[in-house]
């Protein structure tokens, strides 16, 4: 799978969730369904669990098996490469893993996540930098979670070291990264989280993704990715406000938008199964 200029996708962070049972996922749909049945919906996903667990090379097999030719699959660096570096380094046996997903054409490339303890410093980008080079030929992006990254600076050290920087949509607090809209590699990158500062510190850290965007905050994005979509080859668009399907329904919402303004093509629609009948039909 080649990526054209302009091509912008939309999808996910996950896509297995109890809760998405009924608002997304049919009732009584199994395990197995799940990913061909998003596939079906959706141009592009963000596999988020690797970041909990490095991912398998069987499992990428498997995701690239149960996904269409043009699909694109962008995979979350495990948290042992991006927040508590671990001895021995598993950069390599991670990177080795997504080989079933190049040999398909389907990896859009890889997340590097960073916590908001990590500033920017210039031991930081020492350090990120590192890890990009070390990932190879894999287009790779970075999402920062402090503000001290929103600088000419840091946007000039992702350009020169060619690593993609992740537009992010959150609250407005003092210490996290604002709302920008920069591409400093050949990814344009955008996650939708949340935009409930009240959540944000709570006690849990699923509960700050509990949000649902409007239409009118979607929308306030389109002209920041028309231009990224005109200077980038691929643009990502995902949303992690995942709880009860609210992210599978934005995502779909949002790329019914983007295909009305023209930005991308529109989303799949299969047809929906078919509803068992009354006696009568």
């Amino acid at each position: 799978m080649t990526p054209t200029a302009g091509d912008v996708r939309v999808g996910t962070s996950g896509w297995s969730f109890p809760d998405w049972t009924g608002p997304f996922y049919p009732e009584g749909m199994g395990d197995r369904e799940r990913l061909p049945f998003y596939a079906a919906r959706f141009r592009a996903l963000e596999w988020n669990a690797t970041h909990y667990r490095p991912p398998a090379p069987e499992a990428c097999a498997a995701l690239a098996a149960k996904t269409p030719p043009d699909f694109a699959i962008v995979v979350k660096a495990y948290r042992g490469i991006t927040h508590e570096p671990e001895d021995p380094d598993p950069l390599p046996a991670f990177r080795d893993a997504l080989a079933p997903l190049a040999a398909a054409r389907k990896l859009g490339g890889v997340l590097l996540q960073y916590p908001q303890r990590l500033h920017a410093t210039a031991e930081a980008r020492r350090r990120v930098a590192g890890t990009a080079r070390a990932m190879g030929d894999v287009p790779v992006v970075a999402e920062f979670r402090h503000r001290s990254w929103a600088t000419p600076e840091s946007l000039r050290f992702l350009r020169d070291s060619g690593i993609g920087f992740c537009c992010v949509d959150e609250p407005d607090l003092p210490d996290l990264m604002p709302r920008i809209a920069e591409a400093t590699g050949p990814l344009g990158y955008l996650r939708f989280h949340s935009r409930d500062a009240s959540a944000w510190y709570g006690e849990g850290e699923k509960d700050r993704y509990d949000y649902l965007y409007s239409e009118a905050e979607m929308s306030e994005w389109l002209a920041a990715l028309r231009d990224l979509a005109a200077t980038t080859v691929r643009t990502f668009v995902f949303f992690n406000n995942c709880h009860r399907g609210q992210a599978a329904q934005n995502a779909r919402a949002f790329a019914r938008i983007l295909a009305r303004e023209g930005l991308a093509p529109p989303p799949p629609e299969p047809p929906e199964p078919p509803r068992q009948g009354g006696l009568f039909g």
